[in-house]
């Protein structure tokens, strides 16, 4: 049986989703440091401090959307972004969390590899000058 290889996957997935992770943390620390709350109602005044709190909280909590695209993409290459990314944002609006977003992002990438290996695209057949905008 060929090995499905989770850690690397997950390994892949979690070091992409490192940057997006730090920044929406200092964005929120940044907005504590200067006495920011959450905004719940956006029609009332706030300060940018409210700004940055509430944005990285909101950053924080797309972790199950992050972390199911990339470990879409990293089993299914380009192709498995879409549904990682379809699916992360099932888990989060389903309060699954990223327990969810770890298996969605497993389940996206093997259904999109499947998927690769049963359909055929055809390949344009090639010019004799090249690509599209050439002469030749």
């Amino acid at each position: 049986m060929k090995s499905f290889e989770l850690r690397k996957h997950a390994m892949t997935g979690i070091s992409y989703m490192i940057p997006y992770v730090c920044a929406a943390g200092m964005l929120m620390v940044i907005g504590n440091i200067f006495g920011g709350h959450t905004i719940t109602d956006y029609r009332g005044s706030f300060s940018i401090a409210d700004a940055l709190t509430t944005l990285g909280g909101d950053g924080l909590g797309l972790l199950p959307v992050f972390i199911s695209t990339f470990i879409a993409y990293s089993i299914a290459d380009r192709p498995g972004i879409a549904p990682g990314f379809l699916l992360g944002l099932l888990c989060k609006a389903n309060g699954f969390g990223f327990l969810g977003g770890l298996l969605t992002g497993y389940l996206g990438g093997w259904v999109v590899n499947y998927l690769k290996k049963v359909i055929k695209v055809p390949i344009f057949p090639q010019r004799e000058g090249g690509g599209w905008g050439e002469s030749g």
